[in-house]
């Protein structure tokens, strides 16, 4: 195979993904930001723009007019909008270009990223609460204090994130699209993966990619049993011999209470969770403003002058607030015609991509980190295949 230096970039790009809270090379800074970087420099001549960018245009046209209008201009607000100029390019347009040119490359690498993100959950989980000498601290910009606990027990770990319900997002992007990559693999290898992410998953304890992970695969296993009567003898069984193992056990019986209670504290809206009470407060004073700011917004990044806190932790309701409606609709129409294209275009996988788009939507509701890359570059590849598609037709 010929060694090709932008081949090499793109690899590294791709495996840094899951870096996004250490490594950082500034507060806002990170790692695979800095790396994608280079590769739109690499790249900047070949960039195309097309019709669907004016959407996205036009969503940054009145984020900056609510900003202008209420002359709410600062550096936080600045940093803000030139925040999504700079994604946009950077991460969406770079993966429409590295993706048509090496798919293959980024399947392959975005595997090695999962099993290496997958295999640091478990030994940082094993070193922290059973061999504090074996654990190695990743430099990180921001937390540095592990404070979430596992069953009320252990330390939770939290990967290359900051938080551990923000590493499960790494997981919900790229599991979906590696599906078909993971069952062509041998079969050991496709069993020793499965179980490395899935026990990683696990120790990872975020509440919402448990409960979302439980509802897609108790959706799968009902329709694959309706199929097939050998997929429905073998589910119960596996499902009753756990079933009885707990049972039987009071001290799995106890693991599996507390477990099962984090989890669903969080889902069920539960008043006796801090993490709840926080997030309602903020989400009943971003309404509030967005019921009076209805249609262009309170300017960006102004929430903290009529709250105590900089964001309502909704990744919509800040986009309203800081854009209005006039600019998320754009944002809506932006995601659902780069939606459409893909839908109609004859492409490999259709079903992981929107799946993992569907989960990382639903995950936004209660976090806005919006400079994750993993929603741009999932729309990069989604406009990717269907630019491939189109250019096939044509010819």
């Amino acid at each position: 195979m010929k060694f090709s230096i932008e081949k090499l970039i793109f690899s590294v790009a791709i495996l840094s993904l899951p870096l996004i809270g250490v490594f950082d090379l500034a507060e806002k800074i990170s790692l695979p930001l800095f790396i994608f970087i280079i590769l739109f420099i690499v790249s900047w001549d070949k960039i195309k723009f097309n019709t669907i960018d004016f959407f996205y245009i036009f969503f940054l046209f009145f984020l900056v007019f609510s900003t202008m209008i209420n002359a709410y201009c600062n550096i936080s607000s600045l940093l803000y909008i030139i925040s999504f100029v700079v994604l946009y390019l950077v991460f969406q347009k770079s993966i429409i270009f590295w993706y048509s040119k090496h798919s293959k490359v980024f399947y392959k690498m975005l595997y090695y990223a999962l099993m290496i993100t997958s295999v640091f959950v478990i030994y940082e989980f094993i070193t922290l609460n059973f061999k504090p000498a074996l654990f190695i601290e990743l430099p990180r910009q921001r937390v540095n204090t592990y404070g979430a606990t596992f069953l009320g027990l252990f330390y939770r770990p939290r990967g290359f994130a900051e938080e551990s319900g923000h590493m499960s997002l790494f997981f919900e992007f790229c599991i979906p699209l590696l599906i078909p990559y993971i069952k062509n693999l041998k079969f050991s290898h496709k069993i020793a993966s499965i179980l490395i992410v899935l026990i990683a998953l696990i120790l990872l304890s975020s509440s919402f990619t448990i409960f979302i992970s439980l509802l897609i695969l108790g959706t799968y296993f009902f329709i694959k049993s309706l199929q097939n009567l050998k997929v429905l003898i073998i589910s119960s069984i596996i499902a009753l011999s756990f079933i009885l193992f707990v049972a039987t056990n009071e001290k799995s019986r106890d693991y599996v209470d507390k477990y099962s209670n984090s989890i669903f504290k969080k889902v069920s809206l539960n008043k006796e969770n801090n993490s709840v009470n926080d997030r309602t407060i903020r989400f009943q004073e971003a309404i509030g403003l967005v019921k009076d700011n209805f249609f262009f917004g309170i300017g960006a990044m102004a929430f903290k002058e009529y709250s105590s806190s900089a964001s309502s932790l909704n990744m919509v309701l800040d986009l309203w607030m800081f854009s209005g409606f006039l600019g998320l609709l754009c944002l809506v129409f932006f995601t659902f015609v780069t939606c459409l294209n893909y839908y109609y275009a004859i492409t490999p996988n259709k079903f992981g991509v929107f799946l993992a788009l569907f989960i990382l939507i639903i995950h936004y509701q209660i976090i806005t980190n919006f400079w994750y890359p993993f929603l741009w570059v999932l729309f990069g590849i989604m406009q990717a295949e269907t630019k491939k598609y189109n250019a096939l037709k044509t010819v």
